[in-house]
């Protein structure tokens, strides 16, 4: 659509003038034919570009979870226009631009890409990211979006995050493992999902990255040490031979080895919370050495 725009107001325009500098010929006027011949081509690359360059809105505006700002694309002429197609191939090879605005309409950012639908654009915390690009293009923005209730229990799985309490206060050392156990009680899947999930609207970008790798849903391992008073610990997350699980006793993630699937082979009692944990493991990964200490179980004094 665009391009017939384009071609017929240059057709217009160009028919127009040519019929002017005629008139003008005639006339003996060559001076005004000359500024003629000079101006025009300006003013129609720059009504030409004007055109091409506000597009037409593809797709409908999305929103971000507070409502403040949203994306919208706009499908333009590229270099996708010209290639030749498949037949039935259909008509995803379209070019344009994303541009983020504030919910007043204001512009803040733009991308033009030659593949308008490779670009996943992505609500992030505080920022929008354009999955795709070659330079992970980032865009901040002006305030931090706040979630609702329902906003986040969608964005979630369903699952609403405890927004009304933080963490469950540390516990300061010594203490007894007796004293400890005599109100204990397992943590729910429910209330995991909501120590889940706040630790995800706190994780970086590589952070999150990482997570969507390896994260599963939650289940049950068995662990020999402490793991039978609660029915065993919640895997939340399996790379390689090692698995993140929550300690339920001491209200913190772990890493430990596994061998056969469903048994956690190490127990440990660290009280990370869960973009910690994550940190460690791109540390592993990125330097070949286990970042981050690790608490054992009490051990009885001799």
């Amino acid at each position: 659509m665009i391009s017939v725009i384009v071609a017929g107001l240059g057709i217009v325009i160009y028919s127009g003038a040519l019929f002017l500098v005629f008139k003008l010929l005639r006339r003996k006027c060559i001076r005004i034919a000359r500024i003629v011949v000079v101006v025009l081509p300006l003013v129609t690359a720059f009504v030409g570009y004007k055109i091409w360059h506000s597009g037409s809105a593809y797709g409908d505006r999305e929103y971000d979870e507070s409502g403040q700002y949203y994306f919208q694309r706009y499908a333009t002429i590229g270099p996708s226009a010209f290639q030749m197609g498949m037949p039935g191939g259909g008509s995803d090879s379209i070019d344009g631009f994303i541009r983020l605005y504030d919910s007043k309409g204001n512009l803040l950012n733009e991308y033009f890409t030659v593949y308008l639908l490779g670009i996943q654009p992505t609500w992030l915390d505080n920022s929008l990211w354009l999955m795709g690009t070659s330079d992970e293009i980032t865009w901040p923005l002006r305030t931090q979006s706040t979630k609702t209730r329902e906003q986040a229990s969608s964005s979630n799985g369903g699952k609403r995050p405890n927004l009304d309490s933080g963490f469950p206060p540390r516990r300061g050392w010594p203490y007894t493992v007796a004293r400890k156990m005599s109100s204990w009680s397992p943590i729910s899947e429910s209330d995991l999902w909501d120590i889940i999930n706040r630790g995800w609207e706190e994780m970086s970008l590589p952070q999150r990255r990482l997570w969507e790798i390896i994260k599963i849903d939650p289940v049950k391992w068995q662990e020999d040490t402490y793991g039978a008073l609660g029915g065993g610990f919640w895997v939340v997350g399996i790379y390689g031979t090692t698995v993140i699980w929550f300690n339920d006793i001491e209200y913190g993630f772990n890493r430990s080895r596994w061998t056969n699937p469903g048994t956690i082979d190490e127990y440990w009692c660290n009280q990370d919370e869960l973009q910690w944990t994550i940190q460690h493991v791109l540390d592993q990964w990125r330097d070949g050495i286990t970042s981050g200490g690790r608490c054992g179980p009490p051990e009885p004094i001799n």
